[in-house]
Parts: C-alpha cells; structure tokens; sequence
C-alpha cells in the first residue's frame, strides 16, 4: 500500500499550524491538497520497486475509515487520489496490478460510491479488509443499523466479500478480481479476541470459505 503518511507541505488538513515553539502541526492521515503531488509520489515509488519485482499497489488504505480519511469518508474525495496513483503506476509499470484502496470491511457501500464518482476505471482489482473481530467467518446476517440495507449482508460480516462482488458485478466489473489484503482474529485479551486454537480454526474456515470464489485472488492473514 502507497498510503497514509501526508507531509505537512502537501496536506490539505484545515488545522495545520506551527505552534509557538516552531513545531508543525497537522494531522499526518490529512489527504494531500493535490492529487499530482500523490501521483509523482507513486510514480517514484513504482519506479523504485518494480525494479525489484513488486508489481501490485494498493492506492491508500481503508478510506472509508475516518481514522485514514479524517475529513470524514468522501469517494468523490478520494477518486481524484486514487486515479492519480493510478496513472502514476501504470506509467512506471504498466503490467502492474493497482488495487482500490483496502476497504474497511466489505464497505460494498462505499464501493458503489466510488463507482459513481468514476472511479471504476482506476483500478483493476477491489481490496478488502474484512475483520470480523471474534466472530467466525462463517457467521452471516443481513444488515440491522439504519445506514445498511436489510436485505444484504452486513458489512461486519465475513460472507460481506459476496456482496463486495454483487456491487462490481452491478456496474459491470465482473472480469476484476477481489483481494483480501488483510485479515485476521487476534489471540489479545481485549474485545474481538479469540484463543489460539479459535484463531487456528477461524483462519482455516474463511480460507475453505473463500476457496469456492474464483473471485478471490488472493488472503493476506
């Protein structure tokens, strides 16, 4: 991932300052002011590593999160950023795969957003985080906050990466792929946590779960 640590010259954050003893200020997950300063940075990037064999990049990470869009989530913010990676990258290494920015769960919601700020053009496979925090992957249940749709499954849902493929499908991206660019069920005490041998069984379940997919290219645990 080209992701989410924005200088302060290049950021776009409102409250960015110099305090009194000479120190910057800014909130470092800002977006950048200009998409092109993101590209060159991209391109840089691409150029750096393709000589390396690295030939996927993942445009920012989880937008629809505020913890990584502070602005508060905006696809037609986030499109202009992610077609400017996305020329970068091709420019630099034009067999390379740009992924769409790892989704904070299977935001199918989001997703469709991106599609129509045009951005389906831009990338060539979806990625998603789908955290399930504890629960097992193979738990499904249709939406139940006033923001989702109660006849599709949950985003906070494993089995969401179907919906995640319904929506593509819906404006016609059919022939791209999905990526699980991060998962995983953490052995921590604290809330979402699970014992090591739930830990064993969970990762078995959603690989089994997803293996059906052809989909799917890929899981990174």
């Amino acid at each position: 991932p080209i992701a989410d640590g924005v200088p302060y010259w290049a950021s776009a954050d409102p409250a960015k300052r110099v305090d009194g003893q000479g120190n910057r200020q800014w909130e470092a997950t800002y977006r950048p002011t200009r998409a092109s300063d993101y590209g060159d940075v991209v391109r840089f990037v691409v150029e750096h590593f393709s000589a390396r064999g690295v030939h996927a990049y993942q445009i920012w990470n989880e937008p629809n999160h505020p913890r990584f869009w502070p602005s508060g989530p905006d696809a037609a913010e986030y499109v202009p950023l992610l077609r400017a990676g996305y020329e970068a990258v091709k420019a630099a290494d034009p067999g390379a795969t740009v992924l769409l920015g790892g989704l904070s769960k299977s935001d199918f919601y989001y997703l469709e957003d991106v599609y129509r700020a045009g951005g389906g053009p831009y990338f060539d496979a979806v990625a998603v985080h789908p955290y399930t925090y504890g629960v097992d992957p193979t738990a499904a249940w249709n939406g139940v906050h006033d923001w989702e749709d109660p006849n599709r499954i949950s985003i906070n849902a494993f089995p969401a990466v179907q919906e995640i493929r319904r929506s593509m499908v819906a404006f016609g991206d059919a022939g791209k792929q999905v990526w699980l660019t991060e998962f995983g069920y953490s052995t921590t005490t604290q809330d979402g946590g699970v014992s090591a041998a739930t830990q064993a069984v969970f990762l078995t379940k959603a690989y089994r779960y997803v293996e059906r997919f052809p989909w799917v290219k890929t899981m990174f645990w």
